[in-house]
């Protein structure tokens, strides 16, 4: 036998009973997929809480939750490349030169899964194929050997949990899915129709705000407002023209002002006391 290494690897036909397949749309040219999972651990040992998760999904006053009930919310085809502090903006919006989809539909199916000895939930959607990279994305649904994967795109923060071989995430808001060729959980592909190639990124408040900041001009295609940032940091903080008025008393329609006096809304909006 000589010292060359070989290697050889195929594609795997069917795991746990699941095969890769083409996909059929319906009577709207929707394909049913696999874009999320609850109570499952990426491959990367993250598990993402569900509770979080799904009230993300479920605000109703969020960009993502918003967008998809007026039938806009897109996703792209592969997630933005994400190298430093300074590309934050991109990854808070859906730049329309890269979508490939977009959402009909989002539901949690409630027949449970078993990955790895563990039972969970898919997060199912209806895709419709659509904008510059729409074609690619249906090609790759409707063919038979190739495998199409989708991963989510969110804004979380590290969480404890029970088990200390998984690092746990708090979903604070979901900017969207996007379809990229590995995803981080197993099952979401056409595998199990019928995430998670993004590496995190670290990011502070003041690196948030100015990635914001940068997308000035382009609000319709960004997933995230100054209120998004403010219900982040749990900031009732009142601004006007950009300053620091007063600071909003949770559950009451007083504020306190800078001076610590007390004052209703209608003093604030007027300036009065």
């Amino acid at each position: 036998m000589d010292n060359n290494l070989r290697f050889t690897c195929g594609e795997i036909g069917t795991v746990n009973g699941h095969t890769i397949k083409a996909l059929t749309p319906d009577e709207n040219g929707a394909y049913t997929v696999v874009v999320g999972a609850l109570e499952i651990p990426t491959r990367n040992n993250v598990v993402y809480d569900s509770d979080s998760l799904i009230r993300a999904m479920s605000d109703p006053t969020s960009r993502f939750n918003i967008c998809l009930k007026d039938g806009c919310l897109a996703g792209e085809y592969g997630h933005p490349v994400i190298k430093t502090s300074e590309d934050m903006s991109r990854l808070l919006m859906i730049d329309e030169h890269y979508i490939s989809h977009y959402f009909q539909k989002i539901w949690v199916d409630e027949t449970p899964v078993t990955i790895k000895g563990k039972q969970g939930y898919r997060i199912m959607a209806k895709v419709k194929p659509y904008g510059p990279y729409g074609a690619y994305l249906e090609k790759s649904l409707r063919d038979p050997c190739h495998n199409t994967s989708f991963s989510i795109r969110s804004v979380c923060i590290p969480m404890n949990g029970p088990d200390p071989k998984y690092e746990y995430r708090k979903v604070q808001l979901i900017v969207t899915f996007d379809a990229v060729h590995a995803p981080g959980f197993e099952i979401t592909n056409k595998r199990y129709a019928g995430n998670e190639s993004f590496e995190e990124t670290t990011f502070t408040r003041k690196e948030l705000e100015k990635a914001l900041s940068n997308t000035k001009g382009m609000e319709s295609s960004t997933m995230i407002t100054d209120k998004d940032i403010m219900k982040l940091y749990n900031d009732h903080t009142i601004r006007m023209n950009g300053e620091a008025v007063a600071t909003n008393i949770a559950g009451n329609r007083s504020f306190i002002t800078r001076d610590g006096s007390v004052i209703d809304a209608a003093s604030l909006l007027y300036r009065r006391k």
